[in-house]
């Protein structure tokens, strides 16, 4: 084939639209045929190439095999071009006619056939039906319901008419014929019916359509819509114009009614339109109204049980009498309850209006769980049930979401089956649902041994304020809003609740929930906390050091307090939270200076220097807010920073961002654990590289060596929040002995890997349970190492691999040396 490819280029015979093939002239084998050969005789070329033509099947029929073998002897002696119409069979049975056409050519000295078809198989037809068509085409034209003209091309005179041209123009046959066909045309279209008609006769365009009304022969007015169309012959010669008229009177009339209405709609439309904008604006004015109202109810009822509970615990903590002590507790305990029914309302409203948002922060799943079962261990254990969870290997060990409102919704759940079972177990299981290179879809199980849920009942748990049986508010107490927030809270994470139950036997809570992979960008955090901001993200700022001739926007002097205390303002209005706060911080050896409003916290800050000044936001005459900004206005003249941390019983989304916006640091939401407190100091005294700040500290941190190891942690940070439960606390250092090393290894992993962000989680998460026993020198080395990951610099934190291992290690033996000692028997 390579002269064929020479003379004929294969692409070309291959793609072109008619079917072509190449025959040996001798054996009339078939030597190529082309893409449209195949597709029109049905024969794939594999299946004809070297095969005869008289092999292949197509011409079956005596007379088609009669017609190619003449056509064969005519070109043995006719060198042009030859042309037969020959019937043959498809490979499917169809049967077709082709106009055949062949000629003789010679490729390497040897005769080939070189043909191509065309398909006939319509004229053929055509030709056997036409007389049919005629009669056909004259009832058709004759019974129409449309009207027609038979239009002559050269006169443009009506030949024939139709009974329905007739009929609604008023006019008979023999009036119709011979009439100009522009008489019937509306007089003022003729002009744009004339230049159109010469484009169709110049054969520029197929037709034209045109409406106008048309006055008949009794005066009556009618709407048309005339078609003009031109028929012409195979050579395209134009043989007839036909005009087609139809009546779309009623087509108008509709159109008019339509149009007017139409209008009518859209007057209504506009002025709903504005209506639903006026009542969306008051909707949104009404709802921002109720979220401020909902903030500010919620700081004043959070205020005084703040109170409440901040003297309650500093009464336990100085009453020793057993019965004392149980009635404060039962007051205690009634205090937090209306506390959190007061969350919730406030939780469930800001889902209701859609303020609610969920943080993107990254998180250890294990980590995050833990904590909520941690939480829900003491009343499982005064219950005499177990309480254990599991995660599956698969599960990423980082994910990316808000691990705060996860826990949340962990904790309503457990509490629940906690709450209604009396033997048994309550257990927690977190599986891989589905999995994208992206994110990640988890599903979580809680299972508990309980008294179960009647199937009739199982829907209106998840209604606010209900319950499955209104006995349970009596019997076990409640709003019934946990399930209604964690149920809202799940679909704005992308998944669904759902249950199982027997009753007798125990209830399933199943949800899923999706959160992003740690690998994909995630916006930035200040903190996985949701009580408070970061403080030790905002480390950019100088410390106040002393300097001569200082304009009045601030002192001169404050270097850190000596010993484990610091310098510290408090801006609180409320007499109760100003008491509570002040015990907490002199206990903690911190130096305390009180005031009650924010001209009151400018004149201080100006008198003398602080290391810290705590600054409620709702304050008289200047709130919390203005005296940072006024703060952050005077030292932008001398280049120091007053680290500065917002306390608020405000809890709506947005409240954190914008303390921080006017330049905050920190974040502490009331009421002020103990806790919460210290590990605020503690960063506090790390910003201002001072010893850590420690209430329950033993020995200075240079003495620790030389005290022994029981120093090396400080169990009366923990014992205290624990209220004294020493079998708890052992329970908690046999988890830390086996947390500690997990730990490591996950700043190993991200050190090996070079991951600067898996670094700084997994300083951080380390550095957490530090701070829990009190491990200063361990806790100080993490946050060098956290402050590594964050600053990207993954080697720094290396270099202090090695001195954190060997912390890991005193922690660890402390950790031992405790649980020896305390271990009951």
């Amino acid at each position: 084939m390579s002269t064929m490819d020479a003379t004929v280029p294969w692409a070309v015979f291959d793609l072109g639209p008619v079917p072509q093939f190449i025959c040996n002239f001798e054996t009339l084998q078939f030597m190529q045929v082309n893409a449209a050969w195949e597709k029109f005789t049905g024969l794939d070329r594999s299946q004809v190439i070297g095969v005869s033509w008289m092999a292949c099947g197509l011409h079956v029929e005596p007379e088609s095999i009669e017609a190619l073998a003449s056509l064969i002897a005519q070109l043995q002696h006719d060198r042009s071009r030859v042309c037969r119409r020959i019937p043959f069979t498809r490979l499917d049975g169809e049967r077709r006619v082709g106009d055949f056409y062949l000629q003789v050519v010679r490729m390497n000295e040897d005769r080939c056939l070189i043909g191509f078809v065309e398909d006939a198989t319509d004229v053929e037809l055509l030709s056997m039906d036409l007389h049919v068509s005629k009669q056909d085409f004259a009832l058709m034209f004759e019974f129409s319901p449309v009207g027609v003209a038979l239009i002559d091309p050269v006169s443009l005179k009506i030949l024939e008419a139709n009974r329905a041209l007739c009929g609604f123009t008023g006019l008979s046959l023999e009036e119709l014929a011979g009439l100009p066909m522009s008489a019937l045309t509306d007089a003022a279209l003729r002009p744009e019916e004339a230049q159109m008609l010469g484009e169709v006769l110049a054969d520029v365009r197929p037709g034209y359509e045109l409406k106008y009304p048309m006055t008949c022969k009794d005066d009556q007015r009618l709407w048309v819509r005339q078609t003009v169309a031109a028929v012409r012959s195979g050579k395209e010669k134009l043989q007839h114009l036909f005009s087609f008229y139809e009546d779309i009177s009623q087509h108008k009339l509709l159109e008019h009614r339509l149009r007017h209405e139409g209008a009518i709609l859209a007057e209504k439309v506009r002025e709903r339109t504005a209506e639903l904008e006026v009542a969306k604006l008051a909707a949104e004015q009404a709802n921002d109204a109720k979220s401020m109202f909902l903030a500010m109810m919620s700081h004043e009822l959070r205020t005084p049980l703040n109170g409440i509970i901040g003297m309650v615990d500093l009464a336990l903590e100085t009453h020793d009498l057993p019965r004392v002590r149980e009635f404060l507790s039962v007051s205690r305990d009634s205090a937090e309850a209306l506390l959190t029914i007061v969350n919730d309302i406030l939780d469930l409203s800001k889902v209701e209006a859609g303020k609610q948002q969920l943080a993107l922060i990254e998180f250890r799943p294990e980590i995050c769980l833990g904590e909520a079962v941690k939480l829900l261990s003491t009343r499982t254990r005064e219950k005499g049930i177990d309480l254990r969870f599991e995660i599956v290997p698969d599960v990423p060990s980082v994910l990316v979401g808000d691990a705060g409102r996860l826990r949340q919704i962990i904790i309503n759940l457990l509490g629940n089956s906690i709450k209604f079972t009396e033997t048994g177990e309550v257990v927690l299981l977190v599986t891989v649902k589905e999995e994208t290179p992206a994110d990640v879809c988890l599903m979580f199980q809680v299972t508990d041994t309980g008294e179960g849920i009647p199937i009739e009942k199982r829907e209106k748990i998840f209604e606010s304020f209900s319950q499955a049986d209104e006995s349970v508010a009596r019997r076990h107490g409640g709003t019934g809003l946990g399930l209604t927030i964690s149920a809202q809270l799940i679909r704005m994470m992308g998944g669904k609740i759902w249950l199982e139950s027997e009753v007798g036997k125990g209830s399933t809570f199943f949800f899923t929930a999706r959160f992003q992979r740690a690998s994909a960008p995630a916006p930035a955090s200040s903190s996985g906390n949701p009580g408070r901001a970061g403080a030790s993200q905002r480390s950019g700022g100088q410390n106040r050091q002393e300097a001569p001739g200082l304009p009045q926007g601030g002192p001169a002097g404050s270097q850190p307090s000596k010993g484990y205390g610091l310098k510290i303002l408090i801006a609180e209005d409320n007499m109760t939270s100003q008491m509570v706060a002040c015990h907490h911080l002199q206990n903690m050896q911190c130096q305390v200076e009180m005031v009650t409003t924010g001209l009151g916290v400018l004149a201080a800050w100006n008198r003398m220097a602080f290391d810290l000044i705590l600054m409620d936001v709702n304050m008289p005459e200047m709130d919390g807010l203005q005296a940072t900004h006024a703060i952050r206005e005077a030292e932008k003249a001398t280049g120091l920073h007053q680290i500065i941390y917002a306390t608020t019983a405000m809890s709506l989304d947005g409240d954190r961002e914008l303390c921080l916006a006017a330049g905050m640091d920190g974040y502490l939401t009331k009421p002020i654990r103990k806790r919460e407190l210290e590990e605020a100091l503690v960063e506090v005294t790390h910003m201002l590289g001072a010893p850590v700040c420690r209430s329950h500290a033993k020995t200075a941190p240079d003495q620790d060596e030389q005290a022994g190891e029981e120093f090396v942690i400080d169990t009366g940070v923990l014992l205290e929040d624990l209220n004294g439960d020493t079998a708890f606390a052992v329970e908690m250092a046999e988890m830390g002995c086996k947390d500690v090393h997990g730990y490591l290894a996950g700043i190993q992993l991200a050190i090996k890997e070079g991951d600067a962000k898996k670094l700084r989680v997994a300083a951080h998460t380390i550095k957490t349970t530090f701070s829990q026993w009190g491990a200063t020198r361990a806790y100080e080395v993490a946050l060098a190492i956290e402050r590594s990951g964050a600053a990207e610099d993954v080697q720094k934190g290396a270099d202090s691999l090695g001195k954190l291992t060997l912390e890991v290690e005193k922690v660890g033996r402390a950790l031992r040396a405790f649980i020896k000692a305390n271990r009951p028997g």
